[in-house]
């Protein structure tokens, strides 16, 4: 008997998540790879959070909950939304909740309704569970709530929304967010996703978090992955209502952050310079790229995020992927559109150069 064979019955035809894209043959001479494949901020961390962590490695013999440290990062977060304690999830990645809401809720037969294209991460752990993952296509880029709602039955335990949207970027509006809050079922648990949140740009747009004080059945999602530049560290967490946050500690075990990424990330979300720093480089770089790839004559998404997503005409997107990756300069391709990362102005500049190189087919 094979190894395969003795798998949980969901595993033996599962496909993992794969992040980052696809594996590209870079030409002989070339110095530099610009990885913006994975909208990973390129500043790096915040130099008071690489300092907290280098004094947190001075203890990382403790676990991170003793002495109080998980309980203390926790109201930490809490006073900085506006919520108590009891409503804050820290994991490892944003990854360890959306794990967590595979094992504490999905059995085999269950459905998890949301749109497509979207965070790929959601659908492998629906598939990892044996539950069903049901999609409505995107509209107009964007996630088109009024399908999803159409979508739901008595067997949905979870609706998922991405919001500003991974791969494309697009962003829905605060009315759009309320309304499907007024109609979605009680035995619905809503998941919005808001990794991209701090890149939007608009101080009056609103998060998802004012539904959790609201006592609404939904979990929103953070990380330090991106605007934090801590995607290496692994520190995500959950602002959700307290009753799905008292069950998924069950299994906090499971998925716990480090000792050293806990310290970085109270660092981090603290240091206004680093993060005014880091919403400059990408407004700009967003406005900049988005400039370069409409003047190649590519179809391009607005975009709220850290990324932008395009249609690269005249290419199929595998090959504009190619093209640019013998180069050195990484991004990804998503079917027949292609989506490359905010850099540096340096990186931005040396993407603009490379496509130039690319058009001209030198």
């Amino acid at each position: 008997m094979e190894i395969k064979d003795l798998l949980r019955e969901p595993l033996k035809g599962f496909t993992a998540y794969k992040p980052g894209g696809k594996k590209v043959k870079v030409r002989e001479g070339v110095e530099e790879i610009i990885q913006l494949n994975a909208n990973e901020n390129q500043l790096g961390p915040s130099p008071k959070a690489i300092e907290a962590m280098k004094e947190a490695t001075e203890i990382s013999q403790f676990y991170p909950f003793t002495f109080g440290q998980l309980e203390e990062v926790r109201q930490i977060f809490a006073d900085y939304h506006g919520v108590s304690a009891d409503n804050i999830m820290i994991t490892a990645g944003s990854g360890g909740i959306i794990s967590a809401f595979g094992e504490i809720f999905l059995n085999p037969g269950d459905e998890v309704v949301s749109c497509e294209p979207t965070y790929d991460s959601y659908k492998a752990m629906v598939n990892r569970y044996g539950a069903k993952f049901i999609a409505a296509p995107l509209k107009n880029y964007g996630y088109d709530l009024e399908a999803m709602l159409e979508l739901i039955t008595e067997k949905t335990k979870l609706a998922v929304i991405v919001n500003p949207n991974n791969p494309t970027g697009t962003l829905l509006t605060n009315q759009e967010l309320d309304d499907f809050m007024d109609k979605v079922p009680d035995h619905v648990i809503v998941v919005i996703d808001e990794a991209y949140f701090e890149w939007i740009g608009d101080k009056n747009y609103q998060s998802a978090i004012k539904y959790v004080k609201e006592g609404k059945k939904i979990a929103v999602l953070r990380t330090f992955s991106k605007l934090y530049g801590m995607a290496g560290v692994r520190i995500g967490y959950g602002i959700m209502l307290s009753d799905i946050c008292k069950e998924m500690r069950n299994v906090e075990w499971n998925y716990g952050p480090s000792r050293i990424g806990l310290a970085g990330a109270v660092a981090a979300i603290q240091d206004e310079e680093y993060i005014e720093r880091s919403l400059d480089n990408n407004t700009k770089g967003r406005a900049f790229l988005t400039k370069v790839l409409e003047e190649a004559g590519f179809d391009v998404v607005k975009s709220y995020a850290s990324f932008i997503y395009f249609y690269p005409n005249g290419f199929t997107s595998d090959e504009l992927v190619d093209k640019l990756g013998s180069y050195g300069v990484i991004i990804r391709a998503f079917k027949e559109y292609t989506r490359v990362s905010v850099g540096i102005p340096r990186q931005n500049a040396i993407f603009a150069e490379t496509l130039k190189k690319v058009l001209k087919n030198d």
